[in-house]
């Protein structure tokens, strides 16, 4: 009698891992799909229905003029389209408030350099007849104007009077000749003009009126500015 007979089987052994039901679901294909469509889809759809930035108001339309800059050279409102443009009023023997916004001009230059000729900026003398341009060239050095970008224009006063007054609505007038105020060079000067900035949009349209003094008025404009960069307005009647 064969022995090996009467010995008990041994059972075979699974010699495969058991694999959880986690493991299993990594190494389906879909659910890598699956999670690729969550992590980068999810977040584009919420960018998208986010609600963009709403265009700020249409306030009035940049007057058509004639000017020169700092250069002698020929400027009109034309050369300024197609730009989003940042005006402001200064003259150059002003003692107190005109260092300070082209000094906030100067700030905003140095936040907008590397834009090329899609945002452009602009200060009009309201003193024409002594802010002659070889003078607004060397205050605009003081500064570090960068003549490509930022222009300095002047011309005759009536015509200044025209585009600040009649065509931006900016302040601009002798001041009272009973309170004259002495400049750094000891002249006595009497101009009061508009301290805020005005921007202008790519068709030529005045989009605001803003304060330019404190590091939190730059940021707003500089926010509008971006906005009007990134959009392509169309010509629309004011408010």
């Amino acid at each position: 009698m064969n022995s090996m007979q009467n010995e008990p089987t041994t059972p075979s052994l699974n010699l495969q891992p058991n694999k959880s039901g986690l493991t299993r679901l990594f190494e389906k294909p879909l659910f890598w799909v699956f999670l690729v469509l969550v992590l980068f889809g999810l977040p584009l759809a919420m960018s998208l229905s986010r609600p963009q930035p709403a265009l700020p108001p249409v306030l009035g339309q940049m007057p058509d003029f004639s000017l020169v800059n700092q250069d002698e050279k020929p400027v009109t409102s034309g050369d300024f389209r197609g730009s989003v443009v940042v005006f402001n009023f200064i003259f150059t023997s002003c003692p107190d408030v005109c260092p300070v916004l082209t000094a906030q001009m100067a700030k905003l230059q140095s936040r907008i350099i590397g834009n090329g000729p899609w945002i452009k900026l602009a200060s009009i003398t309201v003193d024409p007849e002594t802010d002659l341009p070889w003078k607004l060239k060397k205050y605009g050095e003081q500064f570090k104007a960068a003549f490509r970008s930022w222009s300095f224009l002047t011309g005759p006063l009536p015509e200044i009077e025209r585009v600040v007054v009649g065509g931006f609505k900016s302040a601009m007038d002798k001041a009272d000749p009973s309170h004259p105020v002495a400049s750094e060079d000891g002249d006595l000067f009497s101009m009061t003009h508009g301290e805020k900035f005005v921007v202008v949009d790519q068709v030529g349209q005045i989009r605001g009126y803003f304060p330019a003094k404190t590091s939190e008025d730059l940021d707003q404009i500089l926010k509008v500015v971006a906005i009007l960069a990134n959009t392509k307005p169309t010509e629309t009647k004011a408010l």
